[in-house]
């Protein structure tokens, strides 16, 4: 089998994203500014060694191990490169894409050295590893230990490229595997070119959202105290049962210690002498029944149930109503605001959200930190 020409392409960054700063939790984020290509190589077909320095040809398949890694780097660092090889229709193979189709989504972000142990490749020294998991900057790196990593990942992203190729082919798949790689070209745009956000806006919404949670909070805590409900908490699941359908609350309390004789025993000395001894004891307070749960709502906790969504608003009532809005306020608090500020690239005002293609079970696209395929389109005003 003939196989097309070819270019292995990596790259080792910078990890400056990190402390008490860092954005997105990714050290070696391509979107932070201080962080740059330390070192890059590149091994095209028919050649016995690796090359410093990256290539892209429109002309040969550029494989690499999580490409998308290496684009945005690319993109950013050496844009007029990156743009005649997409606008002369460059194409690419991701070997942890293709392992994630040749498995049928079985295996999920699968990494160089568990490619290379599958398909006969050498595992690599941890050592850089261990220089990274303890914060040490690739270019704090000895340049030949660094160099002979990368070299390691060169090869064996090139004998899994073959092997995998070699199957795809035989499987038929090669069309299937050409689609999926022009889909993780177009989510490295659309992650480069990242959803602008107006932060200051966001602070102002933030804060009048604030305001209106702590409204339906207390709204929702004096329900709750009013049932007799013990430092009542509306994110509890079991607090919520026994707000909407009674039960018993367990609860821990101070007792009196008693003597043999039932007396109350008193301390006889120290800084608590003349006090009640007291210990802690479980018991148990009834909470009356508001609403008659049906079967399917039973919990596995027994005596408890279900008051998701759909549950209060068959309920429905004023009670059930504040409830919905509290939780309805409190995740677009923390869902679109909260989370996406930390999201958030001061550099150029943007978020830059991750999209996966080999994480789910059905071969459906991803997206994470934030999620971008869930967007909230009811305060953009």
């Amino acid at each position: 089998m003939e196989l097309p020409d070819y270019t292995v392409i990596d790259v080792e960054t910078s990890i400056k994203n990190r402390g008490e700063d860092a954005i997105g939790g990714m050290k070696a984020s391509p979107f932070h500014p201080d962080n740059a290509i330390v070192m890059a190589a590149h091994k095209r077909k028919g050649m016995r060694g690796v090359l410093k320095g990256l290539s892209l040809k429109s002309s040969a398949l550029s494989v690499g191990q999580n490409i998308k890694f290496d684009l945005l780097y690319m993109k950013r660092f050496f844009p007029d490169s990156y743009s005649l090889f997409i606008q002369h229709g460059g194409k690419i193979w991701d070997t942890m894409q293709v392992e994630y189709l040749i498995t049928g989504q079985q295996s999920k972000y699968a990494s160089l050295d568990k490619l290379a142990t599958k398909y006969g490749g050498h595992l690599k020294d941890d050592k850089i590893k261990e220089y990274w998991d303890n914060d040490i900057d690739t270019e704090d790196i000895p340049e030949d230990e660094l160099w002979e990593y990368l070299q390691g990942d060169i090869l064996n992203t090139e004998l899994v490229f073959k092997a995998q190729y070699e199957k795809v082919v035989q499987l038929g798949m090669l069309p299937l595997v050409e689609s999926q790689m022009d889909a993780i070209l177009a989510t490295t745009e659309m992650e480069a070119n990242g959803m602008h956000f107006d932060i200051e806006k966001a602070y102002e919404l933030s804060k009048e959202l604030k305001e209106e949670l702590d409204r339906y909070r207390d709204s929702v805590l004096r329900y709750m105290t009013s049932a007799g409900i013990q430092e009542p908490n509306p994110n509890s699941i079991d607090h919520m049962s026994l707000l909407f359908f009674g039960g018993k609350q367990k609860i821990i309390v101070d007792k009196p210690v008693l003597d043999e004789e039932g007396q109350i025993v008193m301390y006889k000395g120290g800084e608590k002498k003349g006090e009640v001894r007291t210990k802690k004891t479980a018991d148990t307070i009834p909470i009356t029944r508001k609403h008659t749960p049906k079967h399917e709502w039973k919990l596995k906790k027994p005596g408890f149930y279900a008051t998701n969504d759909e549950v209060l608003k068959e309920i429905g009532g004023q009670m059930a109503e504040d409830v919905l809005q509290y939780r309805k306020i409190s995740k677009d608090l923390n869902t679109y605001f909260v989370s996406f500020v930390k999201q958030y690239w001061p550099t150029d005002k943007c978020i830059h959200g991750t999209f996966s293609h080999c994480a789910t079970n059905t071969g459906r696209l991803s997206s994470s930190k934030p999620n971008m395929q869930n967007l909230s389109g009811k305060r953009d005003d």
